[in-house]
């Protein structure tokens, strides 16, 4: 007998408010946590209704510990139980579960890593829907061709992230009657692909292109989502030809997947050819101007929504970047995530295109943060920025100063707190960050706006990777060029070719997607993170010279071989991040965590019909 109650919670979540058409009387007939089968499908507003809670698959990554704070870009302040534990290489099949869950990571200082539960809750809700829809004959033809769209696209990006988190996944398309055996084994990768891709080409099919409300599903974003999981399908790390078979870890390798992937990226780029897009003149506009021309698809947020998020399956948690990010003591923020310097001395400078310890960059020590990628001020806090914060009461333009005398123990400016765990790096993040926008905890007031999920820059990067695994340089170079060349960045243009060339492709990624929770899963499917993952990152550390601080000291990087910055002086000061109790110069990244296991209580559960991914 399948089961006749399904379970919703309507809650004050930032962005599926904005997506309901429901009539607020018409919801206060009845309590919102029990609605039947019957309830759900018996009118437009309903049904649309319960394809909003499926949204909640969904998580803005507006919170404590971010995905890029387990890799060379951040670090996570805030201790071991829930990034760290990542960073410093301890990650295993009962530590990526959460406490909720009898493991021990932290429930909402989470980085999203371990989705699993999540997925097939929601999974279940969406297989639901498409078993009855159709069958639905109070609803209108109009309203069920588009919920179908959206469920089948909410469907695709849920499995599309477990894909390039674990691999190949036990393929649930229906739901299960009590009594049924539910405990399916893992599709081999090729399989799970083929999967997500016959959702995602449904979504395309029953979608406009571009969604009449914001946020909603349409088929722009799914043909963003198929380029995604066609450029992991093609990486090395699943398109292997030293290990060709098709195995739930990996697919079975043909270097045509890169032909593949050019045609699945080619379509999303065609749509701003023909006008739907284009690069925002100004960097920071794709989080900032929820008109941005070059966001495909994103998450909005109601600037009165709540500090707090409630989840279905999940315990409350943040979703407030301003809060979270901002620098503590003087703004009243939590400097949760901080940049590194090893992140630091990756920007370029401006004039030459060169990273600061390469040979003629014309880079100044003395000066370390001038002339840099325009880039670098957009994302980074750094010593002697300014930026406007809302303490609640007033607008407030403040010059960002952690320089401190030679003994003293805290920064006299004091942009940190000594409070909820240790000091940062010496910097902050800057991008998501809103000018002007409160930072104080309570004030119900959420100054960020969106959450971008799919902007322009990501598949001209893209297109270039694809055109230079298929061998066509030239292209690979004007579609990088095409993202340094943004109205307010203007870079010099890449020139190099062969690997100087996937080089700075790959550093291209690096700088223009930063903090967006890319470098995780890009080191890995460039298998390039048994190297990128063991390296320590660091902070600074500034000395006043004299009272004024006009004459300051930099402890930070110095030039090393090749131009790579050397840490050898961060090291000796103290200011290494994430050490480990066996290894002081590096992190522990091995072999198996190039893919997140499953959780230990799911294996269990299935009885040995789930294989683990190998090594765990």
């Amino acid at each position: 007998m399948i089961m006749k109650k399904i379970f919703i919670i309507l809650t004050l979540f930032a962005f599926t408010l904005s997506m309901t058409s429901c009539n607020k009387d018409f919801l206060e007939k009845k309590p919102l946590n029990a609605y039947s089968e019957t309830d759900v499908f018996s009118n437009d507003a309903m049904c649309e209704n319960f394809v909003n809670t499926m949204y909640f698959v969904i998580r803005i990554p507006y919170n404590e510990g971010t995905i890029a704070a387990c890799t060379d870009e951040a670090y996570f302040r805030y201790g071991g139980s829930s990034t760290n534990y990542i960073s410093r290489g301890e990650m295993d099949p009962s530590k990526i579960m959460y406490t909720s869950e009898g493991g021990s990571t932290h429930n909402t200082r989470n980085t999203f890593i371990n989705i699993w539960n999540r997925v097939y809750t929601y999974v279940r809700y969406m297989n639901m829907f498409l078993e009855k829809i159709d069958n639905a004959s109070a609803i209108s033809a109009e309203t069920k061709s588009r919920l179908k769209g959206e469920v089948y696209f909410l469907r695709g990006w849920a499995y599309g992230n477990l894909l390039q988190r674990i691999g190949g996944f036990p393929i649930v398309d229906k739901t299960y009657n009590i009594g049924d055996d539910y405990s399916i084994e893992r599709s081999n990768f090729d399989e799970c692909v083929a999967f997500i891709n016959s959702d995602l080409d449904k979504a395309i099919s029953l979608l406009p292109d571009k969604a009449a409300t914001k946020g909603r599903a349409c088929a722009d974003a799914a043909r963003a989502m198929k380029a995604r999981v066609a450029m992991f399908a093609a990486s090395p790390l699943f398109n292997d030809p030293s290990d060709p078979a098709d195995t739930p870890w990996h697919g079975a390798y043909s270097a045509d997947k890169w032909k593949t992937a050019q045609a699945a990226v080619y379509e999303v780029i065609k749509r701003a050819e023909a006008g739907a897009y284009s690069l925002d003149d100004t960097y920071d506009g794709y989080w900032t101007d929820v008109n941005s021309p070059e966001v495909i698809w994103a998450s909005y947020i109601l600037p009165t929504s709540q500090n707090y998020i409630y989840t279905t399956s999940f315990e409350q948690c943040y979703s407030f970047a301003q809060l979270l990010w901002a620098p503590a003591a003087v703004f009243g923020g939590w400097s949760s995530v901080a940049p590194t310097e090893n992140m630091v001395e990756e920007y370029e400078m401006k004039a030459t295109g060169k990273r600061p310890f390469e040979d003629g960059s014309g880079f100044d020590p003395n000066n370390p943060y001038v002339g840099r990628d325009p880039r670098f001020y957009l994302s980074i806090l750094y010593h002697g920025a300014q930026f406007k914060f809302n303490n609640g009461t007033k607008d407030s333009l403040v010059t960002i100063k952690i320089a401190k005398g030679a003994t003293s123990s805290i920064p006299n400016d004091n942009f940190y707190s000594n409070s909820n765990g240790t000091q940062g790096t010496g910097y902050w993040i800057r991008k998501f960050l809103i000018w002007g926008g409160k930072v104080s905890e309570g004030q119900g007031d959420n100054p960020n706006v969106m959450y971008p999920w799919f902007r322009l820059a990501e598949f001209y990067l893209d297109y270039a990777e694809c055109e230079y695994n298929l061998g066509y340089e030239g292209t690979c170079r004007d579609y990088i060029n095409k993202v340094r060349d943004r109205a307010d960045v203007m870079m010099p243009h890449v020139t190099e070719s062969g690997t100087a060339l996937q080089k700075r492709l790959y550093h291209e990624r690096q700088i223009e997607l930063a903090f967006e929770n890319f470098r995780y899963f890009d080191v890995r499917r460039w298998k390039i993170a048994d190297v990128t993952e063991r390296k320590m990152t660091y902070g600074i550390r500034i000395i006043k010279n004299n009272a004024e601080g006009t004459d300051l000291t930099y402890i930070m990087a110095t030039k090393g071989t090749d131009g790579e910055p050397d840490f050898t002086a961060c090291q000796n000061a103290g200011l290494a991040k994430l050490a480990t109790t066996t290894h002081k110069d590096y992190k522990d990244f091995q072999k198996q965590h190039y893919l997140v296991p499953i959780p230990q209580n799911e294996i269990t559960k299935a009885g040995g019909k789930l294989v683990q991914n190998p090594g765990y």
